[in-house]
């Protein structure tokens, strides 16, 4: 649309998803890491280590996933509204036609 801004419907979607995905990527930063690691007694250093290596590991692949899905979605969108402005497009050319034929007989009528 003019100046870039989107139709009001495909901007309500997109907060919507929007708003969805950020729930649930605040969700998944507040909740522990791997379920059950956190409440074993006094661990050795290594397996400390290691399990924190675990958590940190699984958080990057929730957050890698949240974000492909949000990108997917936009992705999505923009061919959506990609093919709509195409559309739009023609119909434009089709109203501009008319409006020239109408001019151009108005003219001569005139003339």
């Amino acid at each position: 649309q003019a100046g870039g801004r989107l139709p009001a419907s495909a901007a309500a979607q997109f907060l919507v998803s929007f708003d969805a995905l950020q729930s649930t990527t605040e969700e998944f930063l507040v909740s522990p890491g791997v379920s059950g690691l956190e409440d074993l007694p006094e661990v050795p250093f290594a397996a400390r280590e290691r399990r924190e290596a675990l958590q940190k590991v699984e958080s990057q692949a929730t957050l890698l996933k949240l974000k492909d899905e949000a990108l997917w979605q936009v992705e999505q969108q923009r061919r959506a509204l990609a093919a709509e402005v195409t559309e739009l497009s023609k119909v434009a050319a089709d109203l501009r036609d008319t409006c020239d034929g109408y001019a151009t007989e108005l003219s001569r009528r005139l003339d």
